[in-house]
C-alpha cells in the first residue's frame, strides 16, 4: 500500500541521513528532479536524466512525475 511504501522510503532516507552525518564531513548531495512523463517528451530524454545524475552523483535522488 502507498502510505507503507511511504513510510519505508522515509526510513531509508532517514538511515541514510544518519549514515552520512556520522562521517567527519557531513555533508549530503540531495537532488530533486521533475522528469517530466518519465522522461519520454524529449529526444533521449532518460538516458539525458542518468547523464546528469552520474555528472552531479548526489547521495540522494528524488524524482517526480517518473
Amino acid at each position: 500500500t502507498l502510505p507503507r511504501c511511504f513510510m519505508n522510503l522515509v526510513l531509508l532516507i532517514g538511515l541514510a541521513v544518519l549514515c552520512e552525518c556520522s562521517r567527519k564531513d557531513a555533508s549530503i548531495r540531495i537532488m530533486s528532479f521533475n522528469v517530466w512523463v518519465s522522461g519520454k517528451s524529449v529526444y533521449n530524454g532518460l538516458q539525458k536524466i542518468a547523464r546528469h545524475i552520474k555528472k552531479v552523483r548526489p547521495d540522494i535522488v528524488a524524482m517526480q512525475a517518473s
